[in-house]
């Protein structure tokens, strides 16, 4: 009697048992569960707010470009603002105001600009002095990132006068080039918002 005693406690122990790990498991299945559910929810938000930080600073340069009134679609105003964004998020010193301001005065903003020197792009770039893809210049990255390079090589060049490497840039690295007087006066204009 003692031994169906022990056998049927051993079997209600085990029973017992089971059910705990059962439930154990069952509640960290919930756990688990529920904190996926809070990673899915942090995720979200993260990406929406990226998205929100994003479409703001799109939305922030286009606001500084159409203050200039280009005469210029959406389409155009969106693909140049993308641009400037990206470059600005790669390089956190650049200076929005400026790359726009020389896009204006280059090329009014005008994507598929060609000069009378054969200059190319939002910020006429002159292929025949720099080895540039001609099958990417008028990309507005592409374009850009070989503006900024030949604005920072003239800024190197000229011992960070702003003055001397924006006439460079233009051709004609002499303070009496009215070239940056032009994009100064365009910066101007953008941070008069």
């Amino acid at each position: 009697m003692k031994k169906k005693i022990i056998i049927v406690l051993f079997i209600i122990s085990m029973f017992i048992n089971t059910l705990f790990i059962y439930n154990a498991k069952l509640t960290h299945t919930k756990y688990d569960f529920a904190m996926k559910q809070i990673d899915r929810l942090f995720q979200y938000n993260f990406e929406l707010s990226r998205k929100v930080a994003i479409t703001d600073g799109i939305k922030n340069i286009e606001k500084k470009i159409t203050n200039l009134k280009p005469n210029i679609s959406q389409l155009i105003l969106t693909d140049l603002s993308c641009s400037i964004y990206t470059y600005s998020l790669l390089h956190p010193t650049a200076n929005v105001d400026l790359i726009i301001a020389i896009a204006f005065v280059e090329s009014s903003f005008r994507k598929y600009a060609k000069s009378s020197a054969d200059c190319l792009g939002y910020w006429q770039i002159n292929p025949k002095v720099h080895n540039v893809d001609l099958n990417q210049i008028y990309d507005g990255n592409y374009n850009l990132s070989w503006a900024m390079n030949i604005y920072n090589y003239n800024m190197k060049l000229f011992k960070n006068n702003q003055t001397l490497a924006l006439n460079a840039y233009n051709g004609w690295a002499s303070k009496k080039n009215p070239y940056a007087d032009k994009v100064f006066m365009q910066i101007k204009k953008i941070k008069d918002i």
